[in-house]
């Protein structure tokens, strides 16, 4: 059978109904963290400053202090996470009931915190130590419905018998 020509396009049709709109993306409002440890005193609590921001549009953050001032009315997704341990290798246990933990706090006050996991041991008659670990890391995230001007930093309460220091880093997102 022979091959037969195509033949001409044909007319284009009319468009076609637009469809709904998508869903709108969500953009950070910040990214930072600390190159450098900070160290926090032994039963001392301490804001994390001295951050480096990669990403700050609105010019809300302030680097020097670690306060995140809100731009505007809403809900904001806050993700902190901290990396720590002693300075030095421990020698006493540090009680019990002291903790170490990281608070994301707003206006001063904690609406979210976590604490820093301890190695705990009691051998009875033998030995009993509850220390902080060498290196561990927490994070913690929350919503915190905010007024434009109102603060978010993140602190360290240190509820060890020694010196530790900490490096962190923060994200901050407005929510639609």
């Amino acid at each position: 059978m022979p091959l037969r020509p195509t033949g001409l396009d044909g007319l284009i049709g009319p468009t076609g109904l637009t469809g709904p709109t998508g869903l709108a993306g969500v953009v950070p409002g910040l990214f930072a963290s600390q190159s450098n440890a900070q160290a926090v005193n032994d039963s001392e609590s301490a804001t994390l400053d001295n951050w480096t921001e990669g990403y700050d549009p609105d010019n809300s953050f302030n680097p020097a202090t670690g306060i995140y001032t809100a731009p505007s009315d809403g809900d904001y997704l806050v993700d902190a996470t901290s990396v720590g341990g002693p300075e030095t290798a421990v020698t006493q246990s540090q009680g019990g009931g002291n903790v170490t933990g990281m608070s994301i706090l707003k206006n001063n006050v904690s609406t979210a915190a976590v604490q820093f996991p301890l190695f705990n041991v009691n051998v009875t008659l033998v030995l009993a130590l509850r220390v902080p670990l060498a290196s561990n890391q927490v994070s913690k995230s929350a919503v915190i419905p905010m007024n434009a001007g109102d603060t978010i930093e993140v602190a360290i309460s240190n509820g060890a018998t020694m010196a530790q220091s900490f490096r962190g880093t923060l994200q901050i997102t407005p929510l639609p």
